[in-house]
């Protein structure tokens, strides 16, 4: 979706473009979020390994959604399960009046973790990008109004096409479903196999592999975190499936480590030779959960063993 349309189309209540946008903003905290239209009613879907906290995401949404100021919405209806569970966890039904946005929604935690060792474990992911940022209040406005700014230019999202991990049993809940009655009209989303996960994490690569092979022939140097490099190929990740990392010091390397079960795992290399640069992405041979180990070669750049070249 260009990004230059993409909030436009979100305050036209585009229900693609909204998701994108809350996407945007949740993906980083392990949270994924889908979004379809009922008539009037906008129906959104919400999906984490841990329980999702219900009072939080309903106030982000509230909030997020007037600010876009679209009126043709009346009623929203928003969902959360736990991946690996069998019930949905919440459902919330609501009009869009400006009193209900009274609450904060950073005040309390998006992910209502068991027990505090699993909070502090949660609040540093071991396998998210090297870079540090300053966290941004939960809102879409906060996000447009800088990362969204960043990227003025107009720019391919990649969207990833299997948001959700398994199908649509999910998630552990605290309490009974405020309506169970609900259930049947869930947005179920659509079932993305390991392959088409796969292929998304492979797109995005390669995508980023040559966008750093173009970055130093145009600046003598590597781009030093994953936003620099994607705001020169004009490319956004919102990849629920994968986790990041890019590494730079005489040579630039990113791996791709699968958050789930059964999917390979990646890692690319640009390396720099006498007349310029040579790149090469490597696929582990069996899913994986930890990236293959740097591509070698004295001449030409080389897979190392249990992985292979990504055609």
């Amino acid at each position: 979706m260009e990004q230059s349309n993409l909030l436009e189309l979100a305050k036209q209540g585009e229900p693609n473009a909204i998701a994108a946008l809350m996407n945007a903003v949740l993906s980083p905290k392990g949270i994924t979020a889908r979004a379809g239209m009922d008539q009037d009613c906008l129906c959104i879907f919400l999906e984490s390994q841990k329980p999702l906290n219900q009072e939080t995401l309903v106030a982000f949404i509230q909030k997020g959604l007037l600010e876009l100021g679209n009126d043709s919405i009346r009623l929203v209806r928003a969902q959360g399960k736990r991946i690996g569970e069998e019930t949905i966890a919440w459902t919330r039904e609501f009009s869009l009046r400006k009193e209900q946005t009274s609450r904060v929604a950073t005040l309390t935690p998006l992910i209502e973790l068991e027990n505090e060792e699993s909070e502090d474990a949660i609040a540093e992911d071991p396998v998210e990008e090297e870079e540090e940022f300053e966290e941004e209040p939960l809102s879409f406005r906060g996000w447009v109004k800088t990362r969204w700014r960043v990227y003025a230019v107009p720019v391919a999202l990649v969207v990833v096409g299997g948001f959700i991990a398994g199908s649509t049993t999910a998630f552990w809940s605290t309490a009974k479903s405020q309506s169970q009655g609900s259930i049947d009209t869930v947005i179920k989303p659509k079932q993305a196999s390991a392959s088409a996960k796969q292929k998304e994490a492979e797109t995005y690569l390669k995508a980023m592999i040559a966008a750093q092979e173009r970055f130093y022939q145009q600046n003598n140097r590597f781009a030093k975190s994953l936003e620099e490099l994607e705001r020169s190929a004009n490319v956004i990740s919102q990849s629920f499936s994968y986790a990041y990392r890019l590494r730079v010091g005489t040579d630039s390397l990113i791996t791709a480590v699968p958050r789930e079960a059964d999917l390979k795992s990646y890692v690319g290399i640009v390396a720099l030779t006498p007349s310029g640069t040579d790149s090469l992405i490597c696929q582990s041979v069996k899913p994986s959960i930890q990236a293959p180990e740097k591509p070698k070669g004295a001449k030409k750049l080389a897979c190392p063993t249990r992985s292979q070249k990504l055609q």
